[in-house]
């Protein structure tokens, strides 16, 4: 499957949306925030921000991790590091000497939307198969390579057993779940180890990150890297209109709307990509309404991509509190 790393902008629908209903105490608006956030040209930089701090609260390669496990109590599903352009695979086989190659696989990938029942892995409690992952690209664009993969679970979380595909020796990584966070993640470079990636996820509200979006072109499905900003799922829902002026949303307007569950609906698409120019032209009245689940609303809307020098990756922005 042909894979490719590039940053442009397609706009596509959203679904999957409720209605507000937080009782909302009133309140006087903040006053209106300008902020700018630095991914590097490359997008190297994943980024977690605090809208109520106006700060980003930890940051890290976006190579930095492969998998992420679920750490609720009854959470049990893996995602993959999708900034790195990740896939994965089942096999027909229970035990990892039996796999030598991925020729052949179907290769799947994480719905961007976060719906952790559209996961590339699925339901691995019950197909009880080995694996084999694509592990993406590295920061300068080159193919990491593929692994085998089995997963079991345990009393306190998680252990894999993995090794480069066509080897046949492996290595252990335990997986405790920590319900401080959304996922607990793991490396697999090296003999793998788990990894500290986000932050505790009541401290941050967006990540900013390359990620894939899946396109469908006359049916044949592709992947794309993308650049954009997603959503906290623990805490975080949000509206896109382009029917109503920034200035002119008050709390009202934002407690009235539908709000949406999925993690990337502020997307990517608040940028495109001017080949006439040869740089990214931003769509500032492309107004988004966050709502987190003590019942704080936002407006918020992208007004560049650029630092002063002119580097790409730079998402400037402006929000409020409402």
């Amino acid at each position: 499957m042909k894979k490719l790393i590039l940053t442009f902008i397609v706009v596509f629908s959203l679904t999957s949306c409720d209605k507000g209903e937080i009782p909302v105490p009133p309140r006087e608006p903040s006053d209106v925030i300008t902020a700018q956030v630095e991914m590097g040209s490359d997008y190297r930089n994943v980024l977690y921000y605090n809208l109520k701090t106006n700060s980003i609260v930890r940051q890290h390669l976006k190579t930095d991790w492969d998998l992420g496990f679920e750490t609720g109590e009854d959470g049990w599903r893996v995602i993959l590091n999708s900034s790195k352009g990740m896939a994965s695979a089942q096999t027909n086989s229970r035990f990892l000497k039996d796999v030598s190659s991925a020729d052949g696989v179907e290769w799947k990938h994480d719905a961007s939307s976060g719906n952790l029942d559209s996961t590339a892995v699925g339901d691995w409690k019950n197909n009880n198969q080995v694996y084999v992952l694509d592990r993406g690209y590295n920061l300068n664009g080159g193919l990491i390579g593929i692994v085998k993969l089995r997963i079991e679970e345990i009393t306190s979380g998680y252990r894999i057993h993995f090794a480069d595909v066509s080897s046949t020796d492996s290595s252990l990584v335990i997986i405790e779940k920590n319900n401080m966070v959304n996922f607990s993640c793991v490396s697999l470079d090296g003999e793998g180890s788990a990894v500290e990636i986000e932050p505790n996820k009541d401290d941050w509200h967006l990540k900013f990150s390359q990620y894939t979006h899946i396109f469908i072109q006359d049916g044949v499905v592709i992947p794309y890297g993308v650049t954009g900003v997603l959503l906290n799922p623990h805490q975080m829902q949000a509206n896109e209109t382009q029917d109503l002026a920034f200035d002119s949303i008050d709390l009202d307007i934002a407690t009235s709307l539908m709000y949406s569950d999925a993690v990337d609906i502020l997307g990517y698409d608040w940028k495109e990509f001017n080949f006439d120019l040869g740089s990214f032209t931003i769509d500032s009245d492309k107004i988004y309404l966050l709502r987190n689940s003590e019942g704080i609303f936002w407006k918020l809307h992208f007004i560049d991509f650029y630092t002063q020098n002119g580097e790409k990756g730079a998402p400037m922005f402006e929000f409020q509190e409402l």
